[in-house]
Formats: C-alpha cells, structure tokens, sequence
C-alpha cells in the first residue's frame, strides 16, 4: 500500500516489548525516496528502538541500540514519549540545559552536556508527569532528582547539576521573584535577590531570559552559537534592559539588513573607532562595502559570525555608535 501521511502504525520493540503507536509524516517519505526505510526510534528508558516506514507503508523494525545515543540522535528522527529530540552530534556549548517545549513536542539537547543518555532517562521517567503536575502553573523553579526545572509560561529549561550548593527554599525565593515578573520585560531587579543567591540568581535570570526570548524561535546553530556566546559572557550578573535589547538584536539577525549610508572611503576612517570599541573591523567594513557594490543584501548575521563569540557585545556596541553617526542604518525585513 502507498504511504500516506497521518496514517498511524504500531511498533513493538523486541528488548522491552513496549509498543509505539506512530502517525507517519512527510519526513517519512523523504526518507524512504533517499534510504529506502525511513528513520525513526523511540528512547525506552536504557536503549532505543530503531525502526522506520518501508516503501510500500508498512512498519518496519531495525534493531535495538543501547549504545552510542548520540550518533543514533543525529541519523534518525528520535522520540521520547512523543516528543522529538533535537541534537547535533556535539553540543554547542556544555551549559548543561535542555529546553523542553510541550507546544510543538520537541526536546532540544543542543546545549546539554555530551553524557546525552543522563538527560534522556530523566526525561524519559519523570519530566512526563511533571507537566501535568504544573501544566496549570506559569512559573516554576524546583528541584527534581539532579535537574532543576525552570518553567516559564508553558516552556521548561532542565538544568543539569553536578554539586548542588542550593535547597529547595532557595529554589523557592528565586520562584517568588520569577513569578512577580511575569509579564514585564524589566522583571530582573538584583535588589529582591536574598543574600548569598547572587550567583545563582542571575544564572537562573539568564536562562528565564532565553526561555522567553531565545528558545521560542528555534534558532538555527550558527545563531545559537553567537547566542551562547554572548550569554556565557555576561552569565555571572543579572541581565539589565541593554542586555535585553542586545539579544534580541542576535536572535532576529537573519532579519535584520546592514546599510550603508556614506562613502565606502568615509567608512574606512571611522577604523579607530572600531579599535575604541575592541573591534576588528577589518572585514566587517569589506563586507558591508561588498554589499554596497554589488547592490547585494548583508544581514547582522554575516557579520556576527566574523566576530569572536566574547566580543559579540563590543561589537554590537560599535554598531549602535555606527548608526548614531548616521555611518549605517539596520532595516528590519520579514522574510
């Protein structure tokens, strides 16, 4: 019978004998035109459950794996209770976090730590009946086995942690001040923060930050990258407004266009003011002035990934001076 999509079929891995009822989708028939069976798998708590949709429709089992998680992640399509797991063979940076979005069923392991099973088995048996447990609540900080879990609106951040150096009533203040925060922008004020919290605190800040503004947009990892990068920098303090407004400015870059409004010879001289900021403006100038040439379109993006990830707020800064010089102007496109 032909493949159609929606049509549901049922595997049953051989380890455990668990069944998996599985609705075939258009990334099933991709597959199957390029590998024959497509790829999927189910975690089942200490191994996966390879299988996949044949060419006439039917399910098709392949095995079992119970090692090398992460080199299975990045060949198939790979669910836990549902909720497909999103990695890149090596994560981006090791800040130890798992963002978990109910909404649209992923899990996203791109920043977790390279030990991916650790994560898994706790998604697997627990985060589960968690979200029914808080499904009514808007915000959430607590600690869970070795995780905490950060909720805000209906979006989760799973923190992995080594030593814990905090209790559950400190878990508990930093919630207090999460919840009188929502819905204002400006909600991270280091004033409310206990004695002794301050580092956590703006750790946990940061990563509240990303679930309200980073993780929703399912940034690509050349993005992501920068993110991160400009995170780890400023990780150690509370975000202010001017942080805020910076990484907004990262998150949107593949929509945001760099014009060139004076000579390409007027540019080059603005140079010490590059240096002023701690910028290498070297090729950043020969890119905007390329684009002038040519008439061709250069996006924030082109640009910040020519920059050191630790510079990333020097260099934004040097942008901002750039604009206020009337030297560049940035036009939002929609795309």
């Amino acid at each position: 019978m032909p493949i159609v999509v929606g049509q549901t079929v049922v595997f049953k891995c051989p380890r455990c004998e668990k069944s998996e009822v599985y609705a075939i989708r258009k990334e099933d028939i991709d597959e199957v035109v390029s590998f024959d069976v497509s790829r999927v798998g189910f975690f089942h708590g200490d191994h996966i459950l390879l299988c996949g949709i044949d060419k006439k429709g039917n399910p098709t089992i392949k095995g079992v794996e119970t090692t090398n998680f992460g080199r299975i992640l990045t060949e198939n399509r790979v669910y836990v209770r549902g909720f497909l797991v999103i990695y890149s063979g090596e994560p981006i940076d090791e800040l130890g976090v798992i963002f978990v979005d109910p909404s649209s069923r992923r899990i996203d392991l791109r920043l977790s730590s390279r030990d991916i099973a650790v994560p898994l088995s706790f998604l697997y048996k627990h985060f589960f009946s968690l979200l029914v447990k808080y499904e009514d609540m808007k915000c959430v900080v607590v600690m869970v086995d070795d995780f905490d879990i950060i909720k805000f609106d209906d979006l989760y951040l799973l923190v992995k942690i080594g030593q814990r150096k905090h209790s559950k009533d400190e878990l508990r203040a930093i919630e207090t001040i999460f919840i009188k925060a929502l819905g204002k922008p400006e909600f991270l004020v280091e004033s409310e923060v206990p004695r002794g919290l301050e580092e956590i605190y703006a750790r946990y800040s940061w990563y509240a930050v990303m679930l309200r503004y980073v993780f929703p947009k399912g940034l690509d990892e050349e993005l992501l990258k920068v993110v991160v990068g400009f995170v780890n920098r400023k990780i150690g303090r509370i975000p202010n407004m001017r942080d805020l407004e910076h990484l907004k400015t990262i998150v949107d870059a593949r929509n945001i266009v760099v014009e060139l409004n004076i000579s390409p010879q007027v540019l080059r001289l603005t140079k010490p003011v590059a240096i002023l900021y701690g910028v290498d403006a070297d090729n950043i100038f020969e890119t905007i002035i390329d684009g002038y040439k040519k008439n061709k379109i250069v996006a924030l993006i082109d640009l910040l990934v020519m920059i050191k990830p630790h510079e990333v707020e020097e260099f934004l800064e040097f942008i901002d001076e750039l604009k206020k010089r009337g030297a560049v102007s940035l036009r939002h496109i929609t795309k």
